[in-house]
């Protein structure tokens, strides 16, 4: 509960990260379904509180670069298929533009087959060529199973250049200037449609106070919208009654006779009748009953070849290994001779490109070939004119006719500049800064550490500008010289040297001016005062030193005599020539065998390096140096000693007795036949003869 399910894991609603993929902030239905989600993802129709709720429109369901998608209209048609993605590309990214519900470069071949027009560079496409129809923004390939699911082959027509369609294929979708949408969206409002196609169109009025929709092949145009005003130019009622064929003669119109209205149809329209009027034919022309094989031949006779568009997208020819090649060359697969339309042939022939710029900057279409401006030259319509010239030149135009520009470059240090003078750069190169006396002006470029017009330069800076405010002059350094650091403080940056590297083993920090003393070591290890090292073990810095944790450090044992310290006023164990006089588990007294002034109730003996305490709990101490004899009380282990030897001679005669008193007891019985013989009778006994 209050979670969601997204690619394995849970999300919370309303948490970081579940609020960049779903809108709702509660689980507000209780059944841990995400309902709303965020831009990037769609919601999926399997969501469930064990299957993912918000698809994504990018990754493994969808396609790099894309923004936005929808669900893919195949998907559920064939589980087997694992080409079909759950998810069509609506809007891609700025520089890609979607194509059959993925995303290409703006600038790539399939792209420019497919004629996707971003009219305002937003990653979608608004116009696609004829052998592409257009459904959410994506271009489709009219014979590709996505197209036949939007529009059947047998309700497609062409139009103007234009797929356009008269029954859409799905649910809750009419055409509406010949693309299949949604009803419901904006513009379809009073449109009478339904099962796929339309019977009547709004009766809004244009500004004209004429109306503004006609009906064609089944879907609503707006006159007003290119695509309705290159179809028609007259509409009465709801349909139009005359063609507009300024754009040619994809469409013609029908004079009708008698009661029959005229009309305006499709070039290759089988079902024509009546009169046919051809603009710029030789002559008005009766058409029989049908134009059937005529509206294909006899018509492109009449007017220019080529007016009607293509009817699917251009295929390479088998053998050909040159995408949207029309013909490769017979010595070579890889080689291209002609690209289809509008596709630019790369000037070593193998490849065919949407756009020269494909190749980056410095290319311009020469008759259908990609060919090189001139030096220096970033743009050009042709190859003796510049638009745009590369950083550090400037356009120069002559005085010819017509004018010629080309590329001059600028002085030293100027990325960008008007002419040719040191004083008219507009932008520096790296490593120089813009000395101008006004803001927005040009000026001359001066080296990051070199001093100009009013400025002060940075030693050892490499990148830097010039600020100028409140008539203060300023360089502003944004990146050192390899092996310097930047310091602020607080009013200006400079580059510093680095202290040298540190090369004490476990140190943090090197002493200033010293890379081979230490001042601070790593965590887990301590300062040895004494070499300015490092250490994991105190004891290797000296006796008696203890490793501090607070200072991370190295301190001498504040207990005297004391060989190896816990803390500084705990210790493990004394040196040799001390004893312990505490009765602490750590020691906190170490008493020297020497020390004649004692403490804790004992004193040492004078002269003696090795002793021991007796068992009389204070006193003198008992040195075990030779020469020496006990006083004063046994030592602990004289005391022990003695112990040991009484404890031995009870035990052995402990045995003796049981050994002579039992064994004899035996004896007597066996001669007497009784079980013992009581002393208590009066029976002397002899214990000096027991014991013998």
């Amino acid at each position: 509960s209050g979670y969601f399910f997204h690619y394995g894991s849970c999300y919370k609603f309303g948490g970081s990260p579940g609020s960049s993929i779903c809108s709702d902030t509660t689980d507000t239905a209780g059944k841990s379904i995400c309902s709303s989600c965020k831009s990037s993802f769609i919601k999926s129709p399997g969501a469930s509180a064990s299957a993912t709720s918000c698809l994504a429109c990018y990754g493994l369901d969808g396609t790099l670069f894309c923004e936005r998608c929808r669900i893919n209209i195949l998907t559920g048609q064939d589980e087997t298929d694992s080409t079909i993605k759950p998810t069509l590309c609506t809007q891609c990214q700025i520089g890609y533009v979607p194509v059959d519900g993925r995303c290409l470069s703006t600038y790539s071949a399939a792209a420019a087959l497919a004629g996707c027009f971003d009219s305002k560079g937003n990653g979608l496409c608004t116009i696609c060529s004829s052998g592409y129809m257009l459904f959410y923004g994506s271009c489709y390939s009219v014979n590709g199973p996505i197209a036949q699911a939007i529009c059947a082959t047998e309700n497609q027509i062409y139009v103007n250049g234009r797929v356009l369609c008269k029954k859409c294929a799905q649910p809750g979708h009419y055409p509406f200037n010949g693309i299949c949408t949604a009803e419901g969206s904006s513009g379809t409002d009073g449109h009478t449609c339904s099962d796929g196609s339309c019977t009547g169109c709004s009766s809004k009025q244009t500004t004209d106070n004429t109306p503004e929709f006609f009906l064609f092949y089944g879907g609503c145009y707006d006159v007003t919208y290119p695509l309705g005003e290159s179809i028609c130019s007259a509409v009465t009622g709801s349909d139009c009654t005359t063609c507009n064929t300024t754009e040619g003669l994809s469409v013609i119109t029908i004079t009708g006779t008698g009661s029959q209205p005229s009309k305006c149809l499709a070039c290759w329209d089988e079902q024509a009748t009546g009169w046919l009027t051809v603009e710029d034919a030789p002559s008005v022309q009766m058409i029989p009953q049908k134009l059937y094989v005529l509206s294909a031949q006899t018509l492109q006779y009449l007017v220019e070849d080529n007016t009607c568009p293509q009817a699917l997208p251009p295929t390479t020819p088998e053998g050909c290994a040159v995408q949207g090649c029309q013909a490769c060359s017979k010595d070579s697969a890889t080689t291209c001779d002609t690209c289809f339309s509008p596709l630019i042939l790369k000037e070593d022939k193998t490849k065919c490109l949407g756009n020269c710029l494909a190749l980056g900057l410095g290319y311009y279409n020469n008759s259908g070939t990609c060919a090189r401006c001139m030096d220096n030259c970033n743009l050009c319509e042709d190859g003796e004119s510049c638009s745009q010239c590369t950083e550090g030149y400037y356009l120069e135009t002559s005085d010819a006719d017509p004018p010629q520009s080309t590329c001059k470059i600028c002085t030293a240090g100027c990325s960008a500049c008007n002419d040719g003078t040191g004083s008219s750069c507009t932008a520096c190169a790296a490593g120089y800064y813009l000395t101008a006396t006004t803001k927005g002006q040009p000026g001359q470029c001066v080296k990051c550490d070199a001093n100009g017009n009013g400025y002060t330069g940075i030693q050892h800076c490499v990148t830097c500008f010039g600020v100028m405010k409140d008539g203060t002059t300023t360089v502003v350094c944004e990146k050192c010289e390899d092996g310097y650091l930047k310091e602020n403080d607080g009013n200006t940056v400079t580059c510093k040297e680095p202290a040298p590297e540190c090369t004490v083993d476990l140190c943090a920090l090197c002493i200033t001016g010293d890379s081979s003393r230490c001042e601070h070591c790593v965590t887990g290890a301590y300062l040895c005062l004494q070499t300015a090292s490092c250490t994991k073990d105190c004891a290797t810095c000296g006796a008696s030193m203890y490793a501090d944790e607070d200072l991370g450090e190295c301190q001498p044992c504040d207990i005297a005599n004391c060989q190896v310290c816990a803390t500084g006023l705990k210790c493990d164990s004394c040196t040799a020539d001390s004893v312990p006089v505490s009765p602490d588990v750590y020691h906190t007294a170490c008493l020297g065998c020497d020390d004649t002034a004692g403490m804790n109730g004992w004193t040492g003996l004078a002269g003696c390096k090795t002793c021991e305490l007796t068992d009389k709990g204070g006193g003198s101490v008992n040195c075990l140096d030779p020469g020496y004899y006990r006083k004063g009380g046994l030592g602990a282990g004289g005391t022990a000693a003695i112990v040991i030897v009484v404890l031995l001679v009870l035990a052995v005669a402990g045995f003796l007795v049981w050994w002579f008193v039992f064994r004899k007891r035996g004896r007597s019985s066996r001669r007497g036949g009784a079980s013992y013989t009581s002393l208590m009778k009066g029976e002397s006994y002899d214990y000096r003869q027991s014991l013998i």
